[in-house]
């Protein structure tokens, strides 16, 4: 099998995957959906070693490809881009040997379009990982490298993509080490002097595309305002002379939205007008806006506006000031829900999956009811990750059980320790919904990085709850579920459980945990489910190093807590799956 038609195949495994898994959001019977769920997950397994199989190929192959071959490969993964279907641990080797081999052969339009792919799955691998890794932007600026040959590139799609990646590097330099506001400034002055440049007016002076692009790095630049306390005085009154460029005095509604943003933060900062009169500003700018955006069917790049817009509400709620916040939040927090509400599961891109968990961490600071808070976190789960929520929903079940049993006095003093356990173990994995694309992968192995970025999901989960003090009593289950019971080993290995005064619930949660992921024979398609007495001698072997003694001694000596153990990891996860799938079965 060539690599085309490897790659091919490949694609297919993915649309199958993705079929199987919007098949169990369709609206049918308990029985007949649970067998939906058998028949699924005997599928993906299949697909699971399938796609394995195709990536050792692909990638183990790519280096002996040149001339011809190479050329057939390159198109099959240009389509395979422009299908909208990303995935950089079969992509980003491919693409690195197409750097070289073009790089080699001087072939300037295929190192533009394999720079331009690689740079833009490197983004959105990296933000799926971890949120908090700054962007690599080296192909953005290898194509820049490239300005000089500018009209031997043919194809004027292609030409675009050196302004796509000005615009790239100006609005998320944020992100980058090391990248100063003023060095970000000069990208935008070089990319402005491309744009003059006599050889790129006469290709593309008309192009519309291109023009649009240019504008938008020059919009996209003021978004620096958001820092402006640590800016220059020259780049201060440059933001706001360039957002002045743009404001229409006479209906200030037809002003674009970050220049609208822009003059407003500067005018804020500025001291000409207060908090107070900044966010009645915002309120009359976004609100006709809001008022009126469901009255058309809603579709990504709407979805990708509306948050972009929530994300800048949410960053001025947050400046100084004594302003009352409550209202503003309480709108916006109804226009988020109606937005989820509106918005099927299935449809949920990467990036909009980061955009709502961004949401949900940003909104914390100004909620004041434990409850609610809980319920948000809850429901951002099962909208948006269901595998994590029936997990979760297992471990609490199981050590709901296991509670049962177990001697209370050993429990540390509190008004309910039994809501205490519910809640920890829901909220045990709630780190995992910044990185939500990696744990919902079904279809292939996870790659070396994506391991790390899962096992980083602790401390995710800490800088999540530390949003709101009300979160701050389930710090030590969120971050110890995954560290031995004598502290010397898994992870994190900065956190020490054995101090803890949770210790015993910490040690409960992780028994409820291990025994849920290594009985669960649908959603873990990497390994072949065990049975509940082949966990239980696993405990035994790990007992007083990975594993409590106690709760490992207390299930193998109550056979009645063993066998129900065993009944509700093997009949009542169908069950709870079922629920969960339901209740988070958004739009339909």
């Amino acid at each position: 099998m060539n690599i085309p038609e490897a790659i091919k195949e490949y694609k297919e495994a993915i649309i199958e995957a993705e079929r199987l898994n919007e098949d169990l959001f369709t609206k049918m019977d308990m029985d007949s959906w649970i067998k939906t769920l058998h028949k699924r997950a005997e599928r993906l397994s299949t697909l699971y070693e399938k796609s394995n199989g195709l990536l050792d190929l692909i990638t183990k192959e790519i280096n002996n490809v040149m001339g011809k071959d190479m050329d057939d490969a390159f198109e099959a993964l240009y389509d395979l881009y422009l299908d909208g279907f990303d995935d950089a641990p079969l992509m980003i080797p491919i693409l690195k040997r197409m750097e070289e081999y073009y790089g080699e052969t001087k072939n300037y339009e295929r190192m533009i379009v394999s720079y331009s792919i690689h740079a833009y799955e490197s983004h959105e691998y990296i933000s799926r990982l971890d949120p908090t890794i700054p962007i690599n932007m080296e192909q953005y600026k290898a194509i820049l490298n490239l300005k000089d040959h500018y009209k031997e590139v043919e194809r004027p799609r292609v030409r675009w993509n050196y302004f796509v990646a000005y615009y790239n590097i100006i609005v998320a330099s944020e992100y980058l080490v090391g990248v100063s506001p003023s060095e970000v400034y000069d990208y935008l002055v070089e990319a402005e002097e491309l744009w003059q440049r006599e050889d790129v007016q006469a290709l593309d002076g008309d192009n519309e595309e291109v023009k649009e692009t240019v504008d938008e790095i020059k919009r996209g630049f003021l978004i620096y305002s958001e820092r402006y306390p640590d800016l220059t005085p020259f780049l201060k009154e440059e933001i706001y002379q360039r957002a002045l460029v743009y404001l229409d005095k006479e209906d200030i509604n037809k002003t674009p939205v970050v220049p609208f943003l822009a003059y407003s933060r500067c005018m804020f900062e500025r001291g000409e007008i207060t908090k107070e009169e900044l966010l009645a500003s915002i309120e009359s700018f976004f609100k006709p806006r809001m008022e009126h955006f469901f009255d058309t069917e809603l579709d990504d790049q709407r979805i990708t506006e509306a948050f972009e817009i929530i994300g800048t509400i949410m960053k001025c709620l947050s400046l100084k000031g004594d302003a009352n916040v409550g209202y503003y939040y309480g709108e916006i927090k109804n226009f988020v829900r109606k937005i989820e509400a509106k918005t099927k599961v299935k449809r949920m891109t990467p990036y909009i999956n980061t955009v709502i968990a961004g949401f949900v961490v940003s909104s914390l600071p100004f909620e004041d009811n434990k409850e609610e808070i809980e319920q948000s976190l809850f429901d951002n789960l099962i909208r948006r990750q269901a595998p994590t929520y029936i997990h979760s929903v297992m471990v609490m079940k199981i050590a709901e059980t296991i509670y049962e049993y177990m001697d209370k006095s050993l429990l540390p003093k509190m008004e309910n320790p039994l809501e205490f356990i519910q809640n920890g173990a829901l909220l045990h994995d709630i780190g995992k919904s910044m990185i939500t694309d990696i744990i919902n992968m079904q279809r292939r192995k996870l790659s070396d990085e994506e391991f790390k970025g899962i096992r980083n999901h602790p401390t995710f989960g800490k800088d999540i709850i530390r949003e709101n003090p009300l979160l701050e009593e389930y710090h030590d289950i969120i971050l110890g579920h995954h560290k031995w019971y004598n502290g010397l080993g898994g992870y994190p290995a900065d956190f020490d459980n054995t101090k803890s005064k949770y210790k015993i619930i910490i040690d409960l949660i992780t028994i409820a945990d291990c025994l849920d992921a290594a009985t669960d024979k649908f959603g873990r398609n990497y390994k072949r489910p065990k049975s509940v007495k082949d966990v239980l001698a696993e405990f035994e072997k790990g007992s007083g190093t990975i594993y409590s003694p106690y709760f490992t001694n207390l299930i193998k000596e109550n056979k009645e807590l063993e066998y129900k153990l065993e009944q509700l990891t093997e009949y009542k996860r169908p069950e709870y799956m079922y629920r969960a799938y339901i209740k988070g079965k958004i739009g339909e």
